[in-house]
């Protein structure tokens, strides 16, 4: 379900605002080559106002990685990089507005499908949807 993004056609508003702006602009055709995967609140439908796209990549050359960031965004104002270290990783992200979206790349060198990023994806999922849960509950009571 995550690897791809057509399920965001049938969300929500936002999550099919997310899916046009994705696929309309290509943009995770464009870090193809960096196994791109759209994680985050939005593709969960657990976002709120302030919630971005976020894109998980990983690199074998974190050089390579932000050269083809700056590429791709480097003509948008909003565009910023950085490298930085995670849990011990060597990590970049770089965050830009895309028209109504703000999308957030973060990169490292281990693989996507790692239990490291699998692990923490499922964690995020598991978290989001309880909490999820927790607050439609409330409101519901």
């Amino acid at each position: 379900m995550f690897l791809k993004i057509d399920y965001l056609t049938n969300g929500t508003l936002r999550q099919q605002q997310a899916y046009q702006t994705l696929s309309t602009y290509k943009i995770l055709e464009g870090l193809s080559y960096y196994s791109p995967i759209l994680t985050g609140t939005i593709p969960l439908n657990i976002d709120i106002e302030s919630s971005d796209l976020d894109i998980i990549c990983c690199y074998d050359d974190a050089e390579q990685f932000m050269q083809t960031l700056r590429q791709l965004f480097s003509g948008y104002s909003s565009f910023k990089t950085e490298q930085t270290t995670i849990n011990g990783e060597n990590t970049v992200t770089a965050i830009l507005y895309w028209i109504v979206l703000r999308l957030k790349y973060l990169g490292n060198s281990c693989p996507r499908s790692s239990k490291a990023h699998t692990g923490i994806y499922l964690l995020n999922i598991t978290c989001y949807s309880f909490t999820a849960n927790l607050y439609e509950n409330k409101l519901s009571a």
